[in-house]
């Protein structure tokens, strides 16, 4: 008997419910981990879900918006017109000539000319201390955000602007931008500046083989200033 109640009392008689008193603690505090990280992650989703509306609600709009078209009188137009034209002229003839055009008669020639008719009323030049700016509406389809799809940034864009003048590529990319809830936040304008503005234009055939006749582009103080060919620097 003594024996007996010994072995009962040794701590290898309790060894099974402590066992299961330990099951039942670990089960406890992997159901506690598992709620709060249910929490937390519901917690997060919804946050996301309420950043995204507000901002496709402040920043962005469901169409593009109209834009003014800039018109000259008869006088300053038919000068625009000429111009413009003696810079196709160079093109052609693969000569060398040397272009200014200030912002206003961008926009006049993007208002009048047939091939720019799909920019018409939806950008407007602005060249301010060598900088170009655009005002338009920037589709944003192709930024790989499932809710921006069907989306648009109107605002004020800054034109980053590269001509190689050895293959002669023409790409423009967008530096800054601001739109009607202010800046924009750093990852939407890291993607918006992955778009180069100017995709397969150097394909097109009125466009293409004028690209291929430009020399240097640059911009001076309120101007854009056009070289065809390599010889003029």
């Amino acid at each position: 008997m003594g024996v007996e109640r010994q072995i009962a009392a040794s701590p290898l008689a309790e060894h099974p419910r402590h066992h299961r008193r330990h099951r039942k603690g670990c089960l406890h505090w992997s159901l506690v981990g598992a709620i709060v990280l249910f929490v937390f992650g519901l917690s997060l989703a919804i946050s996301l879900l309420v950043y995204g509306r507000h901002l496709r609600n402040s920043l962005t709009d469901s169409a593009p918006t109209e834009l003014a078209v800039v018109t000259l009188d008869k006088d300053e137009q038919k000068q625009v017109r000429q111009k413009y034209e003696r810079f196709l002229s160079a093109c052609r003839r693969n000569a060398v000539g040397r272009f200014e055009f200030s912002d206003r008669e961008l926009n006049a020639i993007v208002a009048v000319l047939p091939e720019c008719g799909d920019l018409r009323g939806r950008v407007l030049v602005e060249i301010a201390n060598g900088v170009p700016w655009v005002k338009a509406s920037l589709p944003l389809d192709n930024t790989g955000v499932s809710w921006l799809k069907g989306r648009y940034l109107n605002g004020k864009f800054r034109l980053v602007v590269r001509l190689d003048e050895d293959s002669g590529e023409l790409e423009v990319f967008i530096g800054d931008a601001t739109v009607k809830g202010g800046s924009l936040p750093p990852w939407l304008l890291r993607r918006v500046q992955k778009f180069v503005l100017t995709k397969g234009l150097e394909n097109d055939r009125t466009w293409g083989p004028r690209i291929k006749q430009l020399a240097t582009l640059d911009f001076d103080l309120d101007k854009l200033v056009i070289r065809t060919q390599k010889g003029e620097k």
